[in-house]
């Protein structure tokens, strides 16, 4: 729901960029249309780099249509009216249309009580979990063969290293992706696996990093600046050897973005105030922080706060 509302954003972003033109891709005898080109670049194998928003991810879970609505397969799309090829992804099949399961509207708001609870459930595909690890979280079917969306639900930048990340208590949308052989293979490895023939590439990497420290109210650290930079610039030489050309995608300013419902102290009371007319505002909230001598202080007017999802 809200993934959808920012991924078309990032879509509509990565495309205007894309399709520049002036006034010499116009055909004055074509009604002002606009004439797709390449330019230098070279679509013909299309390799998409990223996270949750590449592979899919939506309403809580990856699923087939979600899957199909990636902004790599929009794009890829588009690239092909300018002589790009087809683009491979790891969907889930027909029969597992649902996936790991999304959260789905079933009942929209009382009216009469807009503060009332949107009521949503998980559906899970039927075969589309083959079993479970040894912790108890889901093990999905497996996607084996040739793959251009190499987007996996999670990621951060500090994982792309990391060996065992797909193992069975790693990631599982990895997981899925890797053989059984060698679960021991990094997402580096993987994508570097998956670079044969490809002539450009988008990544998106990254913002999981940041994604995790805010949705946590600053309690799960940042990744470390040296880390990120290693890895970074790892994944970077390799995507662009040979020349080969893309498009980087950088971390949005977590808050604004719609996965959020961000609101100061000040909105609250407002809410209390409409709610309760007579209530008292207030003064502060007792919040976590890292940066308190005991990780608890009192709110400040500037404080922004995560509300969780329904």
């Amino acid at each position: 729901m809200h993934f959808n509302n920012f991924r078309w954003g990032l879509t509509l972003t990565v495309l205007v960029g894309l399709t520049a033109c002036t006034n010499n891709d116009i055909d004055p005898n074509a009604g002002n249309t606009v004439i797709p080109s390449k330019g230098s670049a070279d679509f013909t194998k299309y390799v998409a780099v990223g996270n949750s928003l590449t592979a899919g991810f939506a309403d809580g879970g990856l699923y087939r249509e979600s899957q199909l609505n990636s902004y790599p397969s929009i794009l890829a799309g588009q690239l092909k009216t300018v002589g790009g090829g087809d683009f491979v992804q790891p969907l889930f099949t027909e029969a597992q249309a649902a996936g790991s399961g999304y959260l789905k509207l079933v009942q929209v708001p009382d009216t009469a009580n807009p503060i009332t609870l949107l009521n949503a459930f998980k559906q899970v595909a039927p075969g589309a979990v083959r079993g479970s690890n040894s912790q108890g979280g889901a093990l999905y079917t497996k996607f084996s063969g040739a793959n251009q969306n190499l987007g996996v639900p999670g990621i951060k930048m500090a994982d792309i290293l990391s060996a065992g990340y797909g193992s069975s208590i790693g990631n599982p949308y990895f997981e899925r992706l890797l053989s059984d052989t060698d679960p021991s293979t990094t997402y580096f490895q993987y994508v570097s696996n998956n670079l044969t023939g490809a002539t450009f590439f988008s990544c998106w990497l990254g913002n999981n990093d940041a994604l995790s420290y805010a949705t946590s109210g600053g309690t799960t650290p940042l990744t470390a600046t040296d880390l990120f930079t290693t890895n970074y610039t790892a994944i970077m030489n390799k995507l662009t050897e040979g020349g080969r050309k893309g498009v980087v995608i950088g971390i949005p300013n977590i808050t604004v973005t719609p996965y959020f419902r961000v609101v100061t102290l000040s909105v609250i009371n407002r809410v209390i105030k409409l709610l309760s007319p007579t209530s008292p505002n207030v003064p502060a909230l007792a919040i976590q922080a890292s940066d308190a001598p005991q990780g608890v202080r009192a709110s400040t007017p500037n404080d922004l706060f995560c509300y969780p999802w329904p």
